[in-house]
């Protein structure tokens, strides 16, 4: 019985990898077919129908004239974002000019990632993974940029220092 068990547990594991395996080709093959997609400017491969709606100014000089953002569009064509927060780093960048310094930095940033195909597959492939899980960062950040809370409360600086020792207390005893 024993040894059916440990051949149970080592089968599961084994099958948990493989099925991690293909999860992972799977979207590698759809990061892969959405490339090729936007090689060939191939709008119904890329999928999603029309993209979601921006708040654009109406009285922005280009973005209306030229359809930045609709079906057919640069920033479809540009877009491997996953979350709403790239999506609007992309569309602020698509929209408010740059200094020519900023643009300098980017080009060379463009330029050092180019050749480097699997790391911004791997990129995109985490990214995705993330977009899955539909994370708000909104309440970390309030967290984050918010007062601090733990200087205020000196119990827990002893109990940080006490709980170790007791522990240790704990286990020699």
């Amino acid at each position: 019985a024993l040894a059916a068990f440990l051949a149970f547990v080592v089968l599961a594991v084994w099958h948990n990898r493989v099925g991690q395996r293909r999860a992972r080709a799977a979207l590698f093959a759809d990061l892969n077919a959405t490339g090729l997609a936007r090689i060939a400017r191939d709008w119904e491969a890329l999928g999603g129908g029309e993209p979601p709606p921006l708040a654009i100014p109406p009285d922005h000089p280009f973005a209306h004239d030229i359809d930045l953002f609709g079906r057919a569009s640069l920033a479809r064509l540009l877009d491997t974002t996953a979350t709403p927060m790239g999506r609007a780093a992309l569309a602020d960048w698509l929209l408010d000019p740059a200094p020519a310094d900023v643009v300098r930095d980017r080009q060379a940033a463009v330029a050092d990632l180019a050749p480097r195909l699997a790391f911004r597959q791997e990129v995109e492939a985490i990214g995705r993974q993330a977009a899955d899980r539909q994370i708000d960062p909104a309440p970390f950040l309030a967290w984050a940029e918010g007062e601090p809370w733990l200087g205020r409360r000196r119990w827990l600086h002893a109990l940080a220092w006490l709980g170790p020792l007791l522990l240790l207390a704990a286990i020699l005893l």
